[in-house]
């Protein structure tokens, strides 16, 4: 009679197997009867395993986003994981691979990255109990990009009525692609485009942004 020390029991004879769905320590019991009803008919012999359990990797938000006004700027990047959760009570070491070819272990730590760009950041979460299911991981992604530089051009003195030439073609992004603009007049009115054409009905000063 094998007492698996969770609520199950088996009578096969022999070599017998056991599949665990929860992780935890388990005092397993054999009992064998010679069936000649003595006083030593029933021997029992007891022993201990331990089921570990995988632990969970948790590295924070799927996509953290970071700007920095020029590609020659570094930028340093918070990470997280307490949210990683081990069933056992294991303890656990955190190994992160920051995706630039930098690694560090920590709980919490910070990373400097010296150049704009998409990284792949890894958390490794291993419970030093050297089984199959020790580890765990987790991946999330890091984007650093740089902010478009946005050029209004020169103040203006116009008359009422009159058009105004707005020109931001000084504009430029570091990254490829096309830029998009848009024009805040000041007076409530706002177009579209990095050039246009606007005429102030009142007297005033105003900030076309």
């Amino acid at each position: 009679d094998w007492d698996f020390g969770d609520g199950t029991r088996s009578s096969e004879a022999g070599s017998v197997r056991k599949t665990y769905t929860q992780g935890g320590d388990y005092k397993i019991t054999l009992s064998v009867d010679d069936q000649k009803k003595s006083a030593c008919s029933v021997r029992s012999f007891s022993n201990n395993i331990h089921v570990n359990q995988s632990p969970s990797a948790e590295a924070g938000d799927d996509v953290m986003e970071q700007c920095v006004a020029s590609a020659d700027e570094p930028v340093t990047v918070s990470f997280n994981a307490e949210k990683s959760l081990d069933a056992n009570d294991d303890l656990l070491v955190y190994t992160w691979d920051f995706g630039d070819g930098a690694t560090a272990q920590g709980i919490q730590l910070t990373h400097t990255y010296q150049k704009p760009g998409n990284y792949e950041v890894k958390l490794i979460v291993d419970d030093q109990t050297k089984s199959d299911c020790n580890s765990a991981v987790d991946f999330i992604q890091v984007r650093i990009a740089v902010e478009p530089k946005a050029d209004a051009g020169e103040a203006a003195i116009t008359c009422v009525g009159s058009n105004v030439e707005f020109d931001g073609s000084g504009s430029y992004a570091h990254t490829k692609g096309t830029l998009s603009a848009m024009w805040d007049f000041g007076d409530g009115e706002s177009a579209e485009g990095l050039k246009a054409t606007h005429a102030y009905q009142k007297s005033g000063r105003y900030a076309a942004v």
